[in-house]
């Protein structure tokens, strides 16, 4: 059985479609209150490449996890746009609203969390991410526990470092 996780896949959120004024604050720094206030994950187009990816790892009969750095204050806007494009959001994974790591750092931790469980013992772990640098990671650290993973860089999107 496969486990697989995406994130970063499905959706462009605005400040990576138009980089539109309203989402930056006036020193340059992205306004990500905005970018993720729930009226503008509405508004989150359905991303083509990755929505292609996702009914292949459904046909291949993934169970699938999405797994994001949004905060979990934003789980019914995030919840409510899965639904409104045909995705289940019973195994959306967020981001504790007190958890003030970088995306990519809480992610690491929650992998390290899953491959230590042994109630995964035995699947392979599909990562889908555009953070190069949190790929690198977690193929070496489930390389060290002997747990076989395999990455795949989201490059339809902006990379994260």
């Amino acid at each position: 059985m496969t486990f697989r996780l995406l994130n970063s896949l499905l959706e462009a959120n605005e400040h990576y479609a138009e980089m539109t004024v309203c989402l930056y604050l006036p020193d340059g720094r992205v306004d990500w209150a905005q970018v993720y206030a729930p009226e503008n994950i509405a508004k989150d187009p359905l991303l083509d490449t990755g929505h292609a990816h996702h009914r292949q790892l459904a046909a291949e009969g993934a169970e699938i996890y999405y797994l994001t750095a949004r905060k979990q204050r934003n789980r019914p806007a995030t919840a409510q746009w899965l639904a409104a494009h045909g995705f289940a959001a019973e195994r959306l994974i967020m981001k504790p609203d007190d958890e003030e790591r970088q995306g990519s750092v809480w992610k690491l931790a929650w992998f390290e969390t899953l491959i230590a469980e042994d109630g995964h013992a035995g699947r392979t772990i599909v990562v889908i991410d555009n953070s190069t640098a949190l790929l690198t990671d977690l193929n070496r650290r489930a390389r060290d526990h002997g747990w076989p993973v395999e990455t795949i860089l989201a490059d339809w999107l902006p990379p994260v470092t």
